[in-house]
């Protein structure tokens, strides 16, 4: 039999190699790590040829898993500059395995910045014609997040986003003229008066589903909101961060007008007194069929109640406590 020398694979063409190379790593966009076994940087101890080729491909260096490691504090930001610098403009996927507010502030703030900075592009703002899919959670305890608010996410304003479509804020500041709010067809809001959503929702009106945790009841703008195609509205008191927001408000509903829906939650705080007859007179003004009904915190109604709200074949859902509602029709969220 022929033996084949071990420096064959030198004579590919460097094309092939940088397949080879980018084919030994985890699946995009899984994050291997910045060292180790299973880290692109082990490829470029093989050869010279290796390191020369490694170095130069992009696709090597567009993921990776930041975790607290053996690594100083100096030379894990050193690290990260240099994948950075190595991805060039791919689309990177970065992956935190750390507690921010164990780490000094100082090197979260480099390590958040050198990837914000990357190479000028910032995470919401200017074009970003790939996005498809927007998610930011904002908890303003944390140091993490503290510096997202203080150094990004006040400054939201995408306007060049072709394929952006689902967009879910969590306690986040955004304008009318943060996103093209018209092309989206599921948004997810919460902490957030109905005031400050009325005006974003005015201009979505291709949503299929909405979902709004509603934190407190500032006098909103006097205007109905018409989403003509949306099917799931899920109406949520955002009791977590306020407490007493489970205070009779009888007047949210009165705002929509969405005459294609078959999906709706709502707390039973947001009804009225006579819950059965304020879904009646809703669902009659916007002519629509609800299929699913389901209501949270709603300890003093029973499923029965609403079966004139449904269609025939519909379901009602009564849950007692407004926690749970979070297993309800999730999808897409």
């Amino acid at each position: 039999m022929r033996r084949i020398s071990n420096r064959s694979i030198l004579t590919l063409p460097h094309e092939v190699i940088s397949e080879i190379l980018v084919h030994s790593l985890p699946v995009y966009p899984l994050c291997p790590p910045l060292t180790g076994l299973e880290s692109p940087t082990r490829l470029l101890s093989v050869c010279r040829l290796f390191r020369k080729i490694g170095s130069s491909t992009p696709l090597l260096w567009r993921a990776f898993q930041v975790n607290d490691g053996t690594d100083s504090e100096s030379v894990l930001i050193k690290r990260v500059h240099t994948w950075l610098a190595r991805s060039g403009a791919t689309p990177l996927s970065i992956r935190f395995d750390f507690d921010p507010d164990l780490m000094d502030r100082a090197v979260v703030s480099d390590l958040l910045t050198a990837i914000v900075d990357n190479h000028g592009i910032s995470l919401v703002r200017g074009p970003a014609p790939l996005l498809k899919e927007m998610r930011i959670m904002v908890w303003e305890e944390s140091l993490w997040d503290v510096y997202l608010v203080e150094s990004v996410v006040h400054e939201i304003e995408l306007n060049d986003v072709p394929r952006l479509r689902s967009v879910r804020f969590w306690d986040v500041e955004c304008t009318v003229d943060s996103l093209p709010w018209s092309q989206l067809t599921s948004l997810t809001l919460q902490h957030k008066s109905l005031g400050q959503c009325l005006p974003l929702l005015t201009r979505a009106t291709n949503l299929v589903r909405c979902s709004l945790g509603l934190c407190d009841e500032d006098p909103p703008m006097p205007v109905v909101v018409r989403l003509p195609f949306l099917e799931t509205l899920i109406l949520r008191s955002d009791s977590f961060y306020d407490p007493e927001a489970n205070t009779p408000v009888t007047q949210f509903l009165a705002y929509f007008h969405v005459p294609a829906v078959k999906q709706l939650q709502v707390p039973r705080s947001f009804l009225s007194i006579d819950p059965v007859a304020y879904l009646e007179v809703f669902t009659t003004r916007c002519d629509c069929r609800i299929h699913s009904l389901c209501i949270t915190a709603a300890s003093d109604c029973e499923p029965d109640d609403f079966k004139g709200i449904v269609t025939a074949d519909g379901q009602v859902i009564i849950i007692e406590d407004q926690d749970d509602s979070e297993s309800w029709k999730e999808e897409g969220q």
